[in-house]
């Protein structure tokens, strides 16, 4: 009987037990959920780097984000622009900790809102937990002002490759194309903007655009073909600046095989709104003042490289008047309206136009496949003869009868044929008629005095005298 007793207590035990562990489980459940529910303290299953914060009051805590956000301004963040590399402090950009509103959403949690939110909030605290949600910031412009700051370090315009000579030629190099780069300032506010605040890199937002003109750009050339100068270091300042303009617009052209080209249309309207001053120019044969002053030099020297460049010129007009940089019949006026210089590309590689106005020398380079041309241009002029100028005589009231004086004392006319002659090791194989140009004499002009001579008649006493002597 004893036995059966000792038995059965035996066999409640187990039962018991378990009912006590149910009861003790269930009671620390819901003591856990009471006290995260009612008190004052952060829910249990809160982390902050790493560490957990459940049970901390909200001073405690303050304390360690006010720790945090100290060496946060120190922190040190790496930016990558492209190729560019940055580092700054957070202070720099204007960090800021919004330890209040940190506070106020870590401190709801399980704290305020419904009770089955609440619950939840609570049960997810057991089953993974929170990461301290802070409420980090920078300054907008103080980061507006660093990208700005950036971007001129990082922003550059496509450069075009470039052909550079070699000392005196006739060797080249190309210089390869430089891509351009902009910082996508709108962009970067969004990295900045969606930064966690965890990583210490941000990579900037570049964008590349490709340069127009690309090494191959000049595949063919190879050497200078013909280089060209004159001397306009007695030009006015005016005329300078002409010279240097003009010289501007056209240089750097590249021609392709077969392309045809207008000097006029290649440096616009000859005009004050273009830049251009007046000066010393020759209207119908006399010289006088206009705007553009100084152009004409600027195409009788490329005139003079492209023919030595074994180019085609299709449109070319001698001056009115001979002109002292150039010797007569080597000359190229260009006048709006009907007077041009144009030519071609006839090689069957491009061509490139180098122009240099220094202040004292103009000079045209010619550049191209030096392989191709193993010989040398050489213009020849060649006089035809000229005549002297007409008298004409023009009355004047401001000279006496019988007074003569000579206004201007004319200039001849003047006819030349320029020959283009190819030269092999200097010596001359080909010789072919380039040109024709006729220069029209300058009238002389006299003026005639018309204004009557005055004869002075004796008094009478002065002939009573005469008579008694």
């Amino acid at each position: 009987m004893d036995m059966d007793r000792i038995k059965e207590k035996f066999s409640k035990g187990p039962i018991l037990a378990l009912g006590l562990v149910v009861v003790l489980l269930v009671g620390g459940i819901f003591a856990f959920f009471y006290w995260n529910l009612t008190s004052d303290s952060l829910v249990y299953g809160t982390r902050f780097q790493g560490a957990p914060l459940g049970g901390k009051t909200r001073q405690e805590v303050a304390l360690l984000l006010d720790k945090y956000e100290e060496e946060k301004r120190e922190e040190l963040i790496a930016i990558q622009a492209g190729s560019k590399k940055d580092q700054l402090k957070l202070s720099d950009l204007g960090y800021d900790l919004n330890q209040e509103a940190s506070l106020d959403q870590a401190f709801s949690l399980g704290k305020k809102g419904p009770l089955s939110q609440r619950l939840a909030h609570i049960s997810k605290g057991l089953f993974g937990g929170y990461d301290l949600d802070l409420k980090e910031s920078l300054d907008s412009r103080k980061r507006n002002l660093y990208l700005a700051d950036l971007a001129k370090e990082v922003d550059r315009d496509p450069v075009d490759a470039q052909i550079r000579i070699k000392g005196e030629g006739p060797e080249i190099d190309i210089l390869p194309a430089q891509e351009g780069r902009r910082l996508d300032i709108e962009a970067s506010k969004k990295v900045f903007e969606d930064w966690d605040f965890k990583t210490l890199q941000l990579d900037l937002p570049v964008e590349t655009r490709a340069a127009e003109i690309q090494a191959d750009h000049f595949k063919g050339i190879t050497g200078v073909l013909s280089s060209f100068s004159t001397n306009y270091s007695s030009s006015e300042a005016n005329r300078k600046d002409n010279i240097a303009l003009a010289s501007s617009l056209t240089s750097g052209l590249l021609l392709k095989p077969g392309q045809g080209i207008s000097f006029l249309e290649t440096i616009g309207d000859i005009t004050s709104a273009n830049g251009f001053k007046t000066a010393g120019v020759i209207i119908n044969g006399d010289f006088d003042r206009g705007v553009g002053g100084g152009v004409c030099q600027v195409s009788t020297t490329l005139y003079n490289a492209l023919v030595r460049a074994d180019l085609e010129i299709t449109e070319r007009h001698n001056h009115s008047r001979p002109i002292g940089y150039v010797p007569n019949g080597t000359d190229a006026a260009v006048v709006e309206g009907y007077k041009d210089l144009k030519f071609k590309n006839n090689k069957e590689d491009p061509i490139f136009i180098m122009a240099t106005a220094n202040g004292d020398d103009l000079t045209y380079q010619v550049l191209g496949n030096k392989e191709a041309m193993d010989y040398e241009i050489d213009l020849v002029p060649e006089s035809l003869g000229s005549y002297g100028p007409r008298t004409i005589t023009k009355q004047t009231s401001a000279l006496y009868q019988g007074e003569q004086k000579v206004e201007n004392k004319g200039a001849a006319g003047s006819n030349y044929q320029t020959w283009k002659v190819k030269l092999v090791d200097g010596k001359e194989v080909e010789r072919t008629l380039l040109n024709k140009s006729a220069y029209v004499p300058r009238d002389r002009v006299v003026l005639v005095g018309t204004r009557p001579v005055v004869q002075e008649t004796p008094s009478q006493e002065e002939g009573a005298s005469e008579q008694a002597e």
